[in-house]
């Protein structure tokens, strides 16, 4: 049961932070310039939003680590 319930949590904190750091990533993509002076493209956004997703779910697991609790976040 625990497990599920903290899978589907991950779950939709992955997402979470995917869906709101997209936005970001294309605000400041045009800050960037590729060597052929190309546009950074929506998949690098995207790439990096899920970069930014599995940063999120590490520092999550280190709390986790470093507190010592599996519902240390609800605290």
């Amino acid at each position: 049961m625990w497990s599920h319930l903290l899978e589907r949590r991950l779950t939709v904190l992955f997402g979470l932070a995917v869906v709101v750091n997209y936005p970001w990533e294309r605000a400041q993509s045009s800050l960037y310039v590729l060597p052929d002076g190309a546009e950074v493209g929506w998949w690098m956004c995207a790439a990096a939003s899920v970069a930014d997703g599995l940063v999120v779910l590490l520092i999550f697991q280190i709390g986790r680590l470093v507190i010592g609790e599996r519902d240390w976040y609800q605290e």
